[in-house]
């Protein structure tokens, strides 16, 4: 004869129900936890984000022309600069001056002036070195240039985008960036860059 096992019926009490909940509810608070936590430091990176531009202060008339370029910090947060670069007919040059020689050696071999026309002209210029922090709404002026013919020709070469300025910087907590003065798209100006 055989014996079959007497059946256990299983009883869950409230007290089970509640338990079970109350594990449910631990692992919620801890995932909303973290997401705030998450939320948390997005924050704190955006308000200290530094976001570069540049823009050119540039006109005059056939007797004379001026040209500034002009680099400013427009974010919320200083830019620690890291590393700055300067192109022409995408050559990098070691600084605005010898881009500026470079043009008018164009200019000349071009024919659009006489190399005594171009031979007074003066360039004022800041550089960005490796360390030197732009806080914000800073504006660091990188070229200031009036000359009838030179002006002009360096002008046309940056509308031309010949000329481009690269700055690598970082922001406060480290996120690193580039600024491209001359970028293919609009959106290109500013790039988080990875580590």
């Amino acid at each position: 004869m055989s014996r079959n096992p007497p059946k256990r019926n299983v009883v869950v009490t409230l007290d089970t129900y509640l338990s079970i909940l109350a594990v449910i509810s631990s692992f919620c608070a801890i995932g909303i936890t973290f997401y705030q936590a998450y939320l948390q430091r997005t924050q704190q990176y955006a308000s200290v984000m530094p976001v570069l531009d540049s823009y050119k202060d540039n006109g005059g008339d056939s007797k004379s022309w001026h040209l500034t370029y002009i680099l400013v910090n427009n974010g919320i947060g200083p830019a620690f600069i890291q590393k700055a670069e300067i192109t022409y007919k995408g050559k990098v040059y070691p600084d605005i001056r010898s881009v500026i020689y470079a043009v008018v050696k164009d200019g000349l071999a071009q024919g659009k002036a006489k190399p005594a026309e171009v031979i007074n002209f003066a360039i004022n210029q800041s550089t960005l070195y490796p360390t030197r922090i732009l806080p914000v709404g800073e504006e660091v002026k990188l070229c200031n240039l009036d000359h009838k013919y030179v002006a002009r020709w360096v002008d046309e070469a940056s509308h031309r985008k010949e000329i481009r300025f690269k700055v690598w910087y970082k922001s406060i907590y480290g996120e690193q960036w580039l600024f491209n003065s001359a970028p293919d798209r609009i959106e290109l100006t500013n790039i988080k860059v990875d580590d």
